[in-house]
């Protein structure tokens, strides 16, 4: 990255969501596609490459970003460094500052998983982040404006593009636990390795299931030979596979990118849906116990089918169920026989009746669901 970075002036800054931030790029080569540096926070998929890939921008930009153009627009990126293998990067720029004064200030990645952040920072006084943190909620180190930077805590580990031979002989026959595989023990102590990544890497040799116990000289030399092809690859990589690269990246960030809106908005409805379920069973609930007066009503009617007739709308009786025995006015249906509206309110009551109690069983459900 560094040829391409070095001397590049900062065009444009672009927020298109949350945890991504795009950096236009006036490279010293005009002819050179590769003018976007794309930025990912994304826990799933924290990365720093070029690309080629156009992404939309919200109407408004983040105030984050707001803060990144005034600062970084129009500057010249003159430094750029890696933490060995680690996913720990400064870009420096030079710039002026609000009095005309030339300065130089920092963009610092840290693309660490769930930990990932962008800061920028002016002799190490922090500008702005992308998360800012007080002191209680990250327990390692305070990321506000105005605070002191401060690299993030790291294991010590071996670059395994400058480890010897030796070196690592030291490491493999020193170690206690013979049993363990030498993916995980090498992960353990080597920069830039995921545990996929380095089951990966072992698999050119056939050595991902070896364990520490399998290893001698031999397998040791393999070793060897596999971090110098690695070497020469950082070092020799091509046009071509600049492309190839931007091609699996694009379609990898893509694809993630639609997977997780996707298992979002599922999130979301599912949420929605239940909450939902929830009031409707409780309305449910509410109506079915004020459903009682269809069963006093049929009740009523029963006791005084003599008094029906044929083809009325209504009728007045005395409430038996009422101490003071006042009267009740009981709608009727004129297309139906007496008999017929005795059943209809008979009927709806035992529908409530019934339809409270799987209301009450489904809002049981949705709430051991939701604490468990």
């Amino acid at each position: 990255m560094a040829p391409i970075l070095l001397g590049s002036k900062i065009d444009k800054m672009y927020h298109p969501s949350e945890k991504l931030i795009v950096i236009k790029l006036n490279t010293k080569n005009k002819l050179y596609k590769y003018n976007k540096l794309l930025i990912s926070c994304d826990p799933s998929f924290c990365t720093a490459h070029f690309t080629t890939l156009a992404l939309g921008n919200p109407l408004t930009p983040s105030i984050f970003c707001m803060v990144l153009r005034k600062h970084l627009e129009g500057s010249t990126i003159v430094d750029f460094k890696q933490l060995g293998l680690e996913r720990l990067i400064e870009l420096t720029v030079s710039t002026f500052n609000d009095i005309g004064d030339r300065t130089t200030k920092t963009l610092h990645l840290e693309l660490m998983g769930k930990y990932s952040n962008i800061i920028l920072a002016e002799n190490n006084i922090i500008i702005d982040a992308l998360y800012k943190y007080p002191i209680g909620v990250n327990g390692f180190r305070e990321i506000l404006p105005k605070g002191l930077y401060q690299m993030p805590p790291m294991a010590e580990k071996e670059n395994p593009l400058t480890m010897t031979e030796d070196s690592l002989s030291k490491y493999i026959y020193c170690e206690e636990d013979s049993e363990q595989l030498l993916s995980s023990f090498l992960q353990k102590i080597l920069e830039g390795f995921s545990k996929q990544t380095m089951i990966n890497f072992l698999k050119e040799k056939h050595f991902e299931n070896l364990s520490l116990k399998d290893i001698g000289s031999y397998e040791i030399n393999q070793l060897m030979v596999l971090f110098k092809a690695l070497r020469n690859d950082i070092e020799e990589t091509n046009q071509t596979e600049l492309d190839n690269l931007d091609i699996a990246y694009n379609t990898f960030y893509l694809k993630k990118g639609l997977e997780n809106k996707k298992q979002k908005l599922k999130t979301i409805v599912s949420k929605k849906l239940k909450k939902q379920q929830k009031t409707i069973h409780l309305e449910k609930i509410a109506f079915a116990e004020d459903g009682d007066q269809y069963r006093v009503k049929g009740e009523l009617l029963s006791a005084n089918i003599y008094q029906l007739k044929e083809h009325i709308s209504q009728i007045t009786v005395p409430n038996y169920f009422d101490e003071n025995m006042t009267e009740i006015t009981i709608l009727l249906d004129k297309s139906l026989s007496p008999s017929a509206n005795v059943k209809k309110y008979f009927k709806h009551y035992h529908k409530l009746k019934e339809g409270k109690k799987k209301s009450e069983y489904l809002l049981k459900d949705i709430q051991e669901k939701r604490i468990s």
